[in-house]
Parts: C-alpha cells; structure tokens; sequence
C-alpha cells in the first residue's frame, strides 16, 4: 500500500468525503489516495482521476498546491514528515495561490508558416545561406508577434491578474501558450473577455478555470 499524494492545502472550510486520505501537520493539509500494490502501474485514466481529485479538493479550499502525477509517498507518516520538513515553503506558495486559480490560453496561427522562398542565384551555398536567412527573419516575425498577442491579452487580463507565464512559438501552429493566475471570483469573466479578443492572425482559445497547476512550483 502507498499513498498518491493529490494536493497540498490550507485546512478546509468542510471536509471531503471519505475518498481520500487527510493528512494535517505544520498547519498544511495534504490529501493523498491509498493505491493496492495492484494499482501501482498508473495508466492515462489515473492521471484523469486524479484531475478529478485535485479539483474536489480545490473547490473546497482557500488555496490549493496540486501535486504532480505520480507523486507517492509510503504511507501517512512519511507525507506527514514531508509536510513538516517544508512547512514554512509550502506556506509561503500557499499564499502565492490564494484565492486563485489558472485560466489557459492558446493562440493558434491563422495561417500557415511559409516555407523558405526559392531563390535564384548561382552557387547552392549562397542559395541555402539566403533561404535560411529568409527563414530566420520570419521565425523572428512571427516569435515579436506572438510576444505582442502575450502583451495585449495580459493587459485585457487586467487588475485580476496576478501572475502569467509564457510559452512563445512552441510549434509551428501555435503561437502563444499562456497560463494565467487569476482571482477566482474574477475567472468566469475574464474567460469570456479573453475568448472575445480578436487579433489578425491568430484565433484564442481559453481553458479553465482550474486549479493552478503551472503556479504550484
């Protein structure tokens, strides 16, 4: 037997049902799930209950650490241990989040990358160096765009942002992944506020809320 460690927590305003494991020390809940020496080969499934699990607990909760899947512990004794040995940092995060949750955005490319042009010259190394060059030039275009969406989706994010991180250009198609941290109370607006920006080249998508796994550290 061992325990999947859920999520990391202030102590909640009601308990949860029987489900899941509790464990209180230093002031932190954690909430962790018993796995049988049976259930020890995780599979995609898990990973969807445990999203599920973290969300119960979220919703629950002032501020709330998701754990990453799989983090396990041997049994209680050893998560309570842990939450003793990092009490003061896991608070100090606990703060970062409360009140909050994640909202995710996607911009994706409107239209395609345009491939290197053809260019007319008399050596192949000349011509490879000037289609590279011209390669590099776009992916520099396209890399200051998606920097410039970023901006102005922050900027409509408004006084209900607290935090954000970026991943700019991380494929082709994608210009921008961005993950918010934002008041709660504030997330539902700000959702359909960000799915009404309409930018030239690229189309918004919005995810969330949910709780902030990319601010959990």
């Amino acid at each position: 037997m061992s325990l999947l460690l859920c999520a990391i927590t202030t102590p909640p305003r009601t308990d949860l049902p029987g489900l899941l494991v509790r464990v209180d020390a230093s002031g932190l809940t954690a909430w962790a799930k018993n796995l049988s020496q049976d259930a020890m080969q995780l599979s995609k499934a898990d990973a969807l209950r445990h999203h599920a699990d973290v969300t119960l607990v979220f919703e629950t909760v002032e501020a709330c650490l998701p754990a990453r899947f799989p983090t396990l512990f041997a049994d209680e004794a050893s998560l309570g241990a842990e939450l003793e040995r990092r009490g003061r940092e896991l608070a100090t995060a606990l703060d970062a989040v409360r009140g909050a949750c994640e909202l995710g955005v996607t911009a994706v490319w409107t239209n395609p990358e345009i491939a290197s042009p053809e260019v007319d010259t008399a050596t192949p190394g000349m011509r490879y160096m000037l289609q590279r060059q011209a390669a590099i030039g776009g992916s520099e275009r396209r890399r200051l765009r998606a920097v410039e969406v970023a901006e102005a989706l922050e900027r409509e994010a408004g006084s209900g942002l607290r935090r954000a991180r970026r991943r700019v250009c991380p494929s082709t198609e994608v210009a921008l992944s961005l993950a918010l941290l934002v008041e709660r109370q504030a997330a539902a607006e700000l959702k359909q506020k960000l799915e009404r920006q309409t930018q030239r080249d690229v189309r918004i998508l919005v995810h969330g809320p949910w709780p902030p796994y990319t601010f959990a550290g």
